[in-house]
């Protein structure tokens, strides 16, 4: 039957990325002649668990497959590798209905991606996967490694801000191990006042072996991870209640507008109006006008 044949072009595998982006890599480097392949996970950048779709695959209902863990693979994307120039074409709802979202390149966070209704994350129902232009990585990647250099200093055209250990080598693509672990460390105490773990080091390692990141990369990861939204979020409440309200959020509030600002889309001028509409904040207000009120 079409959907039994359609079904079995979606090939699950068991493996945390932590596994795959050496395999990936080498499957993305392969001749042109050979066909791509697109990889849905349940983590962002890749991570988690994940199913393989060939090209031509047309999965009109994603809840008929199922991840290595045992659990439908419906509404629970979060990021998608593109390989070798395909495209695919993601809808919210079962039989391609809903919304739709056409990609030709990786989407390391659905969750940065806009929709009507708020963003990608968790939310894939049905997708077809066909032939595309090729987006693979540009030329420069597969050029021999003395011409790489040229095309830092070229395309980024600035030094990075991060002070005296940024002082860009001429090929980016020579960073040792050391100056990469050096580059990430700096990165998570200046962004999440951390030091990193093991399977990070190795994560951006092999982002900056495979796939050519620099420094602004691996900076720009960071500050788009849940980690460091959720931090920058708490931080923006916190003024802003102390701003309003005259006093801190409780762990109450700051679940309830974190939710509303990194899942829902607020803006802080919405999460504005939203605490001037509050029944505390009129009361507030009142209080502020009586000479004698209660200050908080």
């Amino acid at each position: 039957m079409k959907v039994v044949s359609t079904i079995l072009l979606a090939l699950v595998f068991l493996s945390a990325v932590s596994a795959a982006p050496e395999g990936a890599s080498r499957r993305d480097e392969r001749p042109r002649g050979e066909p791509g392949r697109v990889i849905l996970c349940s983590g962002e950048n890749f991570d988690g668990v994940s199913v393989e779709l060939l090209p031509g695959a047309t999965i009109a209902n994603l809840g008929d497959l199922l991840f290595s863990d045992g659990r439908k693979v419906n509404d629970r994307i979060s990021s998608v590798r593109v390989f070798g120039g395909l495209k695919v074409t993601l809808y919210s709802d079962a039989n391609f209905g809903g919304d739709a979202l056409e990609l030709s390149e990786s989407a390391p966070r659905l969750v940065r991606v806009p929709r009507r209704n708020g963003n990608w994350d968790n939310c894939l129902s049905s997708v077809r996967v066909s032939g595309g232009e090729d987006r693979r990585p540009p030329e420069r990647d597969r050029r021999p490694r003395e011409d790489r250099g040229r095309d830092w200093d070229d395309e980024r055209g600035r030094p990075g801000d991060h002070g005296r250990d940024d002082e860009r080598p001429a090929r980016r693509s020579e960073l040792s191990g050391a100056e990469i672990e050096r580059i990430v460390g700096r990165a998570f105490r200046e962004l999440l006042s951390r030091e990193p773990n093991g399977a990070e080091l190795r994560r951006y390692r092999e982002a900056v072996y495979t796939e050519g990141w620099g420094r602004d990369e691996i900076y720009d990861d960071i500050r788009g991870t849940k980690e460091y939204l959720s931090r920058a979020t708490d931080r923006l409440i916190e003024r802003v209640y102390r701003e309003m309200l005259d006093r801190a959020p409780t762990s109450g509030d700051l679940s309830y507008w974190r939710n509303k600002i990194l899942n829902k889309g607020w803006s802080e001028r919405r999460f504005r109006a939203g605490i001037r509409d509050s029944e505390e904040y009129r009361n507030h207000q009142a209080q502020r006008r009586t000479p004698d009120g209660p200050r908080h």
